[in-house]
């Protein structure tokens, strides 16, 4: 996790330092004074990190489901930093889209009253479109193409999220993953010490990498190679697969 934290440290120095916001009413925080889809990237990162760092806790007393609702929070992260840094050569609509999402994010800054709330109007299965026809595209260049015949990214991405999502809604079968035991019993303080213990390693070895990769995405995207060239720990994180 140490490379991860430490580009985002360098990431953040890179941009303007944040505000203070004082609405006159209720609610005050930091913000951005002028924020863009480079901030948008940063964030969803932070909070992308964040969430493993509490998974990984979370594993150590073998919270099964509380992974999951974080790990749910990680894949929308990511592929909402993916979408946004999709590739330019992208038809102008989808261009204006993407601009126009980052636009709504901050348009949603004060929380005086519910009536503040702004949500997005892009939905979750758009984006899934927009980073699956990127990937595919970036396959054909890569000679990747034929072994992936048959295979439709947007339909993985978004089955991806709704596996996750289940635990996010208590699913039935989700739910009932924590009963067991001799006597059969719901495991309310986690299943540390049973099989699971396994399978939350290998879930968060799984999205560790995948944010990571994230990450080096963002590298290439936004050229942000300076950064890592700054920092031997940043640049070896970089340049290993």
């Amino acid at each position: 996790m140490e490379p991860l934290e430490r580009f985002i440290d360098a990431f953040a120095a890179n941009l303007s330092t944040p505000l203070m916001y004082d609405s006159g009413q209720a609610h005050f925080g930091f913000r951005y004074a002028k924020p863009d889809h480079r901030h948008f990237c940063l964030l969803k990162s932070i909070r992308a990190v964040s969430a493993l760092n509490a998974a990984i806790l979370l594993a150590q007393q073998g919270y099964c489901q509380e992974i999951g609702v974080l790990i749910r929070t990680i894949v929308e992260c990511t592929s909402h930093i993916k979408y946004v840094v999709s590739d330019p050569a992208k038809p102008d609509a989808i261009d204006a889209d993407i601009e126009r999402y980052v636009t709504e994010y901050f348009s949603d800054f004060a929380r005086n009253s519910s009536s503040d709330f702004r949500r997005p109007r892009i939905k979750q299965n758009a984006v899934h479109q927009a980073i699956g026809t990127e990937l595919k595209r970036s396959n054909s260049k890569n000679d990747a193409e034929d072994r992936f015949a048959g295979v439709e990214p947007s339909e993985l991405f978004s089955n991806i999220y709704l596996t996750y999502s289940n635990y996010v809604h208590a699913r039935y079968p989700e739910v009932m993953d924590m009963y067991g035991g001799v006597p059969g019993h719901f495991h309310l303080r986690g299943m540390r010490g049973t099989p699971k213990d396994i399978e939350n390693l290998e879930t968060l070895d799984a999205f560790v990498t995948q944010v990571s990769q994230t990450l080096k995405l963002l590298v290439l995207k936004l050229n942000l190679k300076v950064l890592v060239a700054r920092d031997s720990l940043l640049s070896s994180w970089y340049h290993t697969n």
